[in-house]
């Protein structure tokens, strides 16, 4: 009874393999971002954005010129400011949707080019701490904003299931590269 059981991992492996093998209408990319900058203090800390994204490939084809894909992105973003008696913080969770306009200009289907728009919602935390000779003043803040923006890049695949990226644009960062697993 126990050797069943140990061709259970092998198949689940050889069933997903078959899934890679076959569709490839599914992204997922991680990413490092820079730049974009929400209105911080003009000597803050930005540090760079974690990016994920998820995209359906191919929902609709446009002939042999292209396509458009449809996905969803989430990114974290966070910058510190620190002056003498003065720290603050600031925190942005940001989701939302990224439809995109792929064209074909490679025929091997290695690279693709593309452009395409987010839309999504920005939740933000502020924090500030002042420490006076009056005592310390501490404020906070929560708030949640619309945002929007457009995006370019390019993907190259290396092999079938892996990519790597790079786009720019005026989204949720003006700048970011990383790997797409396509599944």
């Amino acid at each position: 009874m126990k050797h069943k059981f140990r061709k259970i991992p092998v198949l689940l492996i050889a069933f997903s393999l078959s899934l890679f093998a076959n569709a490839q209408k599914n992204t997922i990319g991680l990413s490092i971002g820079f730049g974009k900058d929400y209105n911080y203090y003009k000597d803050s800390d930005v540090k760079p954005n974690f990016i994920a994204h998820y995209d359906r490939n191919e929902v609709v084809t446009f002939g042999n010129w292209g396509s458009l894909s449809i996905g969803a992105m989430y990114a974290y973003k966070s910058a510190e400011y620190s002056l003498s008696t003065t720290k603050a913080n600031w925190k942005n969770n940001i989701f939302g949707l990224r439809p995109a306009l792929h064209f074909n200009v490679d025929k091997s289907k290695k690279l693709d080019i593309y452009a395409g728009t987010f839309l999504g919602i920005r939740f933000s935390k502020y924090e500030e701490r002042i420490d006076g000779t009056a005592g310390q003043i501490h404020y906070s803040d929560k708030k949640s904003t619309f945002t929007a923006g457009y995006f370019g890049g390019a993907s190259y695949k290396f092999i079938k299931q892996l990519s790597v990226f790079a786009e720019a644009g005026n989204d949720i960062s003006n700048f970011r590269t990383g790997l797409q697993f396509h599944f």
